[in-house]
């Protein structure tokens, strides 16, 4: 009798074990076709504007190729400000709401185009006078220096003077989309060195430090 009992025992052991298998086969995620994507450029300092189609007609957006936090839903989804290349992902979905069908996500590439050359027009003056110089075009906001790279700007604005001069002098003009652009990044001291790369454009830098003995600021 105890035999019986035991094989019968082990057979039902053997059933359940199967059902296991079989309902969790049953309840894989599907995957919906990959959709097709339209990629986009941007000029510098501006926002790009990407398209998807095909698949289930519902799309997720990301700015990684795998987990991540949606950042909109749609057919198109606009970038923030560009001033580099970057890569944005979208995925196609059967629910926005629990979905059980996704699809590989798609990349996009996102170029960033520089801002066109202002046109300038300088003066000329006699010895020991004043010039005003001149720019026009590109975003319509300038900047002015004594050389061609770095240094504190002079001014800004359209038209430019100079103090006077006893020789001839070149200037330089930029053009840019902010003037006094504004950004604040927060860095969570952790004992190590922390890196930061100061975006094109930026002049001026003020650096907030606080710790044990209090707020300490710099520029």
């Amino acid at each position: 009798m105890s035999m019986k009992k035991g094989i019968t025992f082990r057979h039902w052991l053997s059933r359940v074990s199967l059902l296991g298998v079989l309902m969790s086969a049953s309840v894989a995620m599907a995957q919906c076709p990959t959709p097709s994507t339209l990629s986009s450029a941007a000029t510098c300092g501006q926002g790009a504007t990407l398209t998807a189609s095909g698949s289930t007609g519902l799309y997720r957006w990301y700015n990684q190729p795998s987990g991540g936090s949606v950042l909109g839903t749609g057919a198109t989804f606009s970038t923030p400000a560009m001033y580099a290349q970057a890569t944005y992902y979208v995925e196609a979905v059967n629910s926005y709401n629990n979905p059980n069908c996704v699809s590989p996500r798609a990349a996009l590439v996102v170029t960033v185009n520089p801002l066109a050359m202002p046109t300038i027009t300088g003066d000329t003056v006699t010895c020991g006078g004043t010039a005003t110089l001149s720019a026009a075009g590109s975003t319509g906001l300038y900047r002015w220096y004594s050389g061609p790279t770095g240094g504190a700007v002079l001014a800004t604005g359209a038209n430019f003077t100079p103090p006077g001069t006893l020789q001839s002098t070149t200037y330089y003009v930029e053009a840019t989309n902010n003037l006094n652009p504004v950004s604040t990044v927060n860095f969570n001291y952790n004992g190590g060195q922390q890196s930061w790369t100061v975006p094109a454009g930026v002049f001026s830098i003020v650096v907030d430090m606080e710790g044990a003995e209090g707020s300490r600021t710099t520029n």
